[in-house]
């Protein structure tokens, strides 16, 4: 188990697209449910009937999806981490434009 030093902690920030986290995680899971299970199959070769984006940071964004034998976690990472919220929504719909083709 990795400790972190009080150092550390104190000088320690938070991550920039925190404050977004939510909202943009909602409407995605509300709007683009089929473009979840096709970045599923597409980037984790799996095909699933039911997936769900449940964390996203500047650096990627987690996914559960639901196979027939159960339910996987995805990672999905940036090449690159994000700054703000204007770089994310970009970098997201370029790699759902991406994945389309």
């Amino acid at each position: 188990m990795d400790i972190v030093s009080p150092e550390n902690f104190l000088n320690a920030k938070s991550d920039p697209i925190s404050k977004f986290a939510r909202p943009i995680v909602e409407r995605i899971n509300s709007t683009s449910q089929s473009d979840i299970n096709l970045m599923c199959k597409e980037f984790a070769q799996k095909t699933v009937t039911n997936a769900f984006i449940f964390s996203l940071d500047r650096k990627g964004f987690d996914v559960m999806g639901q196979e027939e034998a159960g339910w996987y976690e995805f990672r999905f990472p940036w090449e690159h981490p994000i700054e703000d919220l204007v770089d994310y929504k970009y970098r997201l719909e370029t790699f759902v434009k991406e994945m389309r083709k």
